[in-house]
């Protein structure tokens, strides 16, 4: 019964799913991922609002510096991303919505599957601003612990291209 259990609970373990680390998922990530780097956390924001995305996709902002990039090209060592917080995802806090504290700690380093997106904002004088911002490819695996058979899965995929 206990080994039935543990069977059940193992694919729940961050860094342990299957989507992140099997050969088709992680292919889909880093072909969908515009950038790839092994960034440090400098500063995680506050979650916005409480809410777990849903109807409206709600992100938590973490500033990262960036030690390397496998994929894409960036303007500044210093990256913002925004994190989905859908509930019972991998990155995620398992009780309240936001981030996982213990992956998304200072000095952290994680490696970061990103897009650009663009975001349009109302502006006070009724206009609208249109900009640019980077987001997690995924909210399971779009921020994941790299450890040396990950990197190594990740370069194969890149130098296979």
């Amino acid at each position: 019964m206990r080994l039935a259990i543990l069977f059940v609970l193992f694919p729940l373990l961050p860094g342990s799913s299957p989507r992140c680390g099997d050969k088709d998922g992680l292919k889909h990530l880093v072909s969908r991922s515009e950038i790839i780097a092994l960034a440090e956390i400098m500063t995680v924001e506050s979650p916005p609002l409480g809410l777990w995305s849903g109807t409206i996709e709600t992100k938590q902002y973490v500033t990262y510096k960036v030690k390397n990039i496998l994929k894409g090209s960036l303007t500044d060592s210093t990256i913002k991303v925004g994190h989905q917080l859908y509930r019972n995802s991998l990155s995620v806090d398992q009780e309240k919505p936001r981030l996982s504290p213990s992956l998304f700690r200072q000095g952290n380093t994680l490696l970061l599957f990103i897009v650009s997106k663009r975001t349009v904002s109302k502006e006070q004088n009724g206009t609208y601003r249109i900009g640019e911002e980077l987001v997690s490819t995924n909210a399971d695996c779009g921020a994941v612990v790299p450890d040396t058979d990950l990197l190594k899965k990740v370069e194969e995929l890149l130098s296979s291209k």
